[in-house]
């Protein structure tokens, strides 16, 4: 009696741990594998610019579970090899990724996340990946270090102020500079006195790994200068010029505006040359002119010659023309006096040939020749009619 006692609870006890394993799912079988143990995580580089991986430990992985995983169903195994260990992780988990793996500073907090797929991996492989999320703080990347990526360059300007542009000179002559690129602007239409922008253009990840360097800044401000100005009004000439602009203009008028009557012998001859002002013109922005032009106005009393016992005198206004007239960098204002045009009409006192030269008045000068270019020009009037 008690023989059979004894019997029914072995028997009970053997069954049971199977009752329960049905019950939950879970086989004495199964193998039970802790990703966490095999993963590392690691980041490098310099402070902002670090980079972070994670590695998995393969050899610990196949020297611990080469042998314990199989598959389920006989006919995929292979007669020479068993790989069901390593197919397992690669069937199985489905992804395994950092958060943040670039541009990583001092203190930044990682996740690697994992995802797996339970339910192939306990069907396939009778295996039960455990994992539990992982965190990584970043820390003890060195700190690049700065250097001036404008430090070589020059910003030179080709042409006239107002129509002048930029261009960038690397005089650079070491390896990083041909990874630095840089753009202008504005770059067209620059005058004295603008302002453009220079930028670096870095791949800052690489540039940093490579050369344990970043910038210390990408742009850079810089002010137009140096440039040849045309003049934008008559009282930017200065005496010099003035001076000189005068003796030429007596030289000029009364050397070139004498008369003769070949018939008679009757001559005109200048006696005086006063200056009495300017008209000064600048083109209108969106004209398509450029320059200045110059208008110098000269009052000129003519001796008439009829006879010498007994002269006649006749009066008018006669313009030395100038055009473009610049400011020089480290020159000033400057302007070729003999590089001017004699503006005038021609007065015929006889028939036969004597003449005098010159306007009548202020509105002929106008008419002749302001009027015609208000159009596109904009002009100053520097002088009390």
């Amino acid at each position: 009696m008690k023989l059979k006692i004894k019997s029914k609870l072995i028997t009970l006890f053997i069954f049971l741990p199977t009752v329960i394993l049905s019950l939950t799912g879970c086989s004495l079988l199964s193998t039970k594998v802790d990703l966490n143990k095999y993963i590392t995580i690691s980041a490098e580089g310099y402070n902002s610019y670090g980079r972070a991986t994670y590695d998995f430990d393969w050899d610990a992985y196949e020297e611990d579970y080469s042998e314990k995983i199989k598959y389920k169903d006989k006919k995929d195994e292979s007669d020479d090899y068993n790989g069901a260990f390593e197919e397992a992780l690669e069937d199985c988990i489905t992804k395994l990724s950092l958060d943040k793996t670039s541009g990583l500073t001092n203190g930044d907090e990682l996740t690697l996340k994992c995802e797996i797929d339970e339910e192939k991996a306990k069907e396939k492989y009778n295996v039960v990946f455990d994992y539990t999320e992982m965190k990584y703080t970043v820390s003890e990347l060195e700190e690049p270090k700065e250097f001036d990526p404008f430090e070589n360059i020059i910003v030179a300007y080709d042409g006239m102020s107002g129509s002048a542009r930029a261009i960038i000179d690397n005089q650079g002559n070491d390896s990083k500079s041909n990874y630095i690129y840089y753009e202008v602007s504005p770059q067209q239409g620059l005058s004295n006195g603008d302002k453009v922008t220079v930028s670096a253009s870095i791949d800052l990840e690489w540039f940093v790994e490579a050369y344990g360097e970043c910038p210390s800044v990408t742009s850079k401000e810089y002010t137009v200068d140096g440039l040849k100005a045309y003049i934008k009004s008559a009282s930017e000439l200065t005496d010099d010029n003035l001076f000189k602009i005068h003796l030429q203009a007596d030289d000029a008028i009364k050397s070139r505006l004498r008369s003769h009557d070949m018939w008679y012998g009757h001559d005109s001859e200048v006696e005086n040359v006063e200056y009495v002002g300017n008209y000064f013109l600048v083109p209108k922005e969106g004209s398509g002119q450029t320059g200045n032009i110059l208008y110098m106005i000269y009052h000129v009393n003519y001796n008439l010659l009829w006879k010498k016992e007994d002269p006649t005198t006749d009066e008018k206004y006669v313009i030395l023309k100038y055009t473009n007239i610049m400011n020089v960098p480290d020159e000033g204002v400057f302007v070729n006096a003999m590089d001017y045009s004699l503006c005038y009409e021609t007065d015929y006192k006889t028939s036969f040939g004597l003449e005098t030269y010159g306007y009548v008045n202020f509105d002929q000068i106008y008419d002749e020749l302001i009027i015609d270019k208000i159009d596109n020009y904009t002009y100053e009037k520097n002088f009390t009619e």
